[in-house]
């Protein structure tokens, strides 16, 4: 039996030559090859042990950007690997859950512990590997362990060998794939975690864009947010072609109606090199570039 089939049969869907701002948060990117969507844990065990070794896994593809040559290889999509177990005060997540419902269950069973998560984009999976995090509160706070897929194997990895700092984790470097997580959290008032979510919604929305965009572009320095520097040159409101830095937060670059990934990626650079230039402060790239970028 061939891979491919092999894969459908264990319930992913498999499609070919799909561009890439069909699926990418940022509406931008070019012809993928190969795209394999399992739909449940198994499914996407079968994906990875039946595809080759540089294949692209990707989420929500909420902080990934699609080079405009498209992507030459096999993509799996976690998206589809959707469900939660709730074990007492623990949520038991497959890696394609997103953020957002994860919190939602949260709150409703009065767990407390995600409320500053409230409303960050992306996938459980991807939300671990890059430890995402707002207003002070990150992943590494409530992620117990995780099943990973290693070499071929599936292991279970504590939060200690996950080794997650801010915006990193093992998994980074190791090009190990998250196929479930736990999450431990604390029982608390489900009306006060509701309101602590509202309130990490409302700062959000009062803070940030509302355009489509790749959320944090950079990451956050030692002493300042990257938003504080590139805004000093006043960067706000710079634009190539239909990407342009926002003027709400300098820190995002949003997509005000045909950018592509070029644009997105050359604005990038510019910011970069204006702010070293200005600043003396090397910003480093919190978005992920998938494929061929030039400068």
């Amino acid at each position: 039996m061939e891979k491919y089939d092999i894969i459908i049969e264990n319930g992913a869907s498999i499609c070919y030559n799909r561009r890439g701002d069909s699926i990418s948060a940022l509406k931008t990117g070019g012809r993928i090859k190969v795209i394999i969507k399992p739909t449940s844990i198994k499914g996407l065990i079968i994906a990875l042990e039946n595809t080759c070794d540089d294949r692209v896994v990707l989420g929500y593809m909420t902080n990934a950007l699609i080079s405009d040559k498209g992507i030459d290889k096999e993509v799996v999509l976690t998206s589809g690997v959707r469900g939660v177990h709730i074990d007492e005060n623990k949520l038991v997540c497959a890696a394609g859950e997103s953020l957002t419902n994860v919190c939602v269950i949260a709150r409703k069973f009065g767990l407390s512990g995600m409320e500053k998560l409230s409303g960050i984009p992306g996938s459980i999976g991807g939300a671990i590997a890059m430890n995402a995090g707002a207003f002070g509160g990150f992943m590494v706070d409530i992620v117990e362990s995780a099943k990973v897929f290693h070499d071929g194997k599936i292991i279970e990895m504590s939060k200690e060998q996950l080794g997650m700092s801010y915006r990193h984790s093992s998994l980074l470097d190791s090009g190990s794939v998250i196929i479930e997580a736990t999450i431990s959290l604390t029982p608390n008032n489900p009306l006060i975690i509701a309101n602590s979510m509202k309130n990490a919604r409302s700062k959000r929305q009062q803070t940030q864009p509302l355009e489509v965009s790749l959320g944090s572009v950079f990451k956050k320095t030692e002493d300042n947010g990257a938003g504080y520097y590139i805004e000093k040159c006043g960067l706000k409101g710079c634009r190539i072609g239909d990407a342009e830095v926002s003027t709400k937060h300098a820190n995002f670059i949003i997509n005000t109606g045909k950018c592509t990934s070029n644009d997105y990626y050359k604005l990038m650079c510019h910011v970069k090199h204006i702010v070293e230039n200005e600043c003396g402060i090397t910003l480093q790239r919190e978005v992920r570039l998938i494929g061929e970028f030039e400068e």
